[in-house]
């Protein structure tokens, strides 16, 4: 692959929902879904850090804060191959 890591960190998250897809064909047989809900997030390929109002861990430590309507959550979607 040859590509640079990228570290994502997510505070005070839930997993809130998680799909499996597996195939006998093709070249990626295998694929994980994970949806995510989380106060903060931060990107090891970034300087900012997200955070919700509800956010508690490390709360005070964060160096930049978005405020977000209280309908509003952060939901992270990534697929794992």
């Amino acid at each position: 692959m040859g590509g640079k890591t990228r570290k994502l960190y997510f505070y005070d998250c839930h997993l809130v929902g998680w799909k499996n897809d597996f195939s006998a064909t093709g070249s990626n047989p295998m694929s994980e879904t994970l949806e995510i809900t989380c106060a903060g997030v931060e990107d090891s390929n970034s300087n900012g850090v997200y955070s919700a109002y509800w956010r508690e861990t490390f709360k005070d430590s964060t160096n930049e804060t978005q405020t977000v309507n209280k309908e509003n959550i952060l939901k992270v979607k990534t697929k794992i191959s």
